[in-house]
């Protein structure tokens, strides 16, 4: 019963989040764009003369990683506790039978979400150009979910509250 619930909370502050993102367009339209133009810009930049194919190849870990999900994650995580904060709602859901766990990691499930549409959009464009993913999906996607479990730890960290 007691793990049904925690579930419960975890998708309920997930489903917060993505619907106070969606209604803010601008945050998803620069989350989807952002890592695509730096992705192109650093896969034509070191194309040179090797050819996109290899430069994608190259690029787009790097990109997805430390860019992309950083930007994403860190600050996302720090912009909705400071958020949360400014509308005083943060102090009310910390009083609330919500546990503290259940609300960083519906935010963790969020961000993660964010995270798969980056990562389809990342790897999508650099197809386009020829690039291939190289290696193991499931350490692929252990990679993905670790960096965002720490970006967004991080922004716990470093947000002002």
């Amino acid at each position: 019963m007691r793990v049904h619930t925690k579930t419960t909370q975890v998708v309920a502050i997930c489903l917060r989040i993505l619907s106070e993102w969606r209604r803010t367009r601008r945050t998803l339209i620069f989350w989807m764009v952002f890592p695509a133009l730096m992705l192109l810009l650093f896969g034509l930049i070191y194309a040179g003369g090797t050819g996109t194919a290899r430069s994608f190849d190259a690029t787009v870990p790097g990109i997805l990683i430390g860019a992309a999900l950083f930007f994403s994650c860190l600050g996302g995580s720090t912009t909705i506790l400071i958020a949360e904060r400014e509308r005083h709602t943060l102090r009310r859901l910390l009083m609330s039978p919500l546990s503290p766990a259940a609300y960083f990691l519906g935010i963790l499930l969020a961000h993660l979400v964010i995270a798969g549409a980056q990562t389809i959009i990342v790897y999508g464009i650099a197809f386009l150009f020829g690039g291939r993913f190289h290696g193991s999906l499931l350490l692929g996607g252990l990679i993905i979910l670790l960096s965002v479990a720490s970006y967004v730890g991080m922004g716990f960290f470093s947000a002002p509250v």
